[in-house]
């Protein structure tokens, strides 16, 4: 197995611009995420956890900048209606879960995949799948006559095959962060083929997180996604339809690792309890993802005046009870709102409840 050449890292001082740029690096004293910010970005709640602001720092960051970046395709102004809809799936929800606080509060940044480029040579031997078909005949009896049924059918042959590699494969992607896949489960996949060459003026306002895998650490995923390139070739070189048992003696050589970017909006809210709670948007598909937690307080607020009307009730069914000694009648009545008193009665302990057991599974 080949290792992975270094990639040409950099530490840069507290306070010092990044990629020629007027950014420099800060991070979060919370979950020690690092970013590359804007002077106008120092200060903000970690985009990733919100549980600390960013503050400057030195860090190690790759020298060079970004290859490619993925645009952004959803705007900052038109996720309002997309949030608000979001935020009002929850009941009982605090007063900062609205979609014009949330959009108040967005930040446009990116996520970084690593990119590498690698010359592979050596040799492979696979079972090779071949399609052919077969005809056949089924017969059945249908409407007092025996009708045959002509059937083709698509079967797989299997053959050994063998033979060498000498191939440049150009950005295979592959993870540059520890939690790339939680990321993705939240927010889905970035479409890597419209992606197009960085320029420098697409970070003026962003921020940008700095990979936490570096080549080193994940080489083992830049491997794995290069042996699938070339199993795919040699199944396309062969000239079958299906690639199994690949055996590959592969070399990887002149290693070459750059970033790109994912567009990702993040922004947050406070809870009854004032923890912030993060909340992230894929920048290409607009999908959102984040905690939505219940007001514990409203869940209170609307048990109280639930069991308010029920005391009310109550008060009424006891001077209907009252009265009734002097008019028969209204004892039946009072007796009817007993019944509808201790329906109410059973009622109001459930928006309290309801939102106790919604914060305590962490539903989203």
């Amino acid at each position: 197995m080949t290792a992975p050449l270094p990639v040409d890292m950099q530490v840069t001082p507290e306070g010092a611009a990044a990629w020629g740029l007027p950014l420099q690096a800060a991070g979060c004293s919370e979950c020690d995420r690092v970013y590359l910010v804007p002077a106008t970005r120092l200060g903000i709640r970690c985009p990733a956890c919100s549980g600390a602001s960013l503050a400057p720092r030195p860090a190690r960051l790759p020298a060079e900048p970004p290859e490619l970046l993925v645009p952004f395709h959803q705007q900052a102004a038109a996720l309002g209606t997309a949030l608000d809809e979001w935020a009002r799936r929850i009941w009982l929800r605090p007063k900062e879960l609205a979609g014009a606080v949330l959009q108040g509060r967005l930040v446009p940044g990116y996520v970084p995949m690593w990119l590498v480029d690698a010359d592979a040579a050596g040799s492979w031997q696979a079972q090779v799948g071949y399609h052919y078909d077969v005809a056949s005949a089924n017969e059945h009896y249908q409407n007092g006559q025996w009708v045959t049924q002509h059937v083709i059918e698509t079967r797989t042959r299997w053959e050994p095959r063998a033979g060498q590699v000498r191939r440049a494969y150009h950005n295979v992607a592959v993870p540059a962060l520890e939690d790339h896949a939680r990321l993705t489960a939240q927010v889905g996949e970035w479409a890597l083929d419209t992606a197009r060459p960085y320029t420098a003026q697409t970070l003026a306002e962003a921020v940008v997180r700095m990979p936490s895998l570096e080549p080193g650490a994940a080489w083992p995923f830049a491997r794995s996604r290069l042996d699938q390139r070339v199993a795919a070739d040699c199944q396309s070189a062969a000239g079958g339809q299906h690639i199994e048992q690949a055996q590959l003696a592969i070399e990887y050589r002149q290693l070459h690792w750059t970033q790109l970017l994912l567009p990702l909006y993040s922004t947050a809210y406070q809870d009854d309890d004032g923890q912030w709670i993060p909340v992230v948007i894929n920048g290409q598909t607009g999908r959102i993802s984040g905690v939505r937690r219940a007001s514990q307080k409203a869940g209170w607020q609307w048990t109280g005046a639930i069991a308010a009307v029920a005391m009310v009730l109550l008060v009424v069914a006891a001077a209907l009870a009252v009265a009734g000694a002097l008019f028969p009648p209204l004892v039946g009545i009072g007796g009817a709102l007993l019944i509808l008193i201790l329906l109410i009665g059973l009622i109001a302990p459930i928006p309290a409840l309801w939102a106790w057991q919604h914060n305590r599974r962490g539903a989203a």
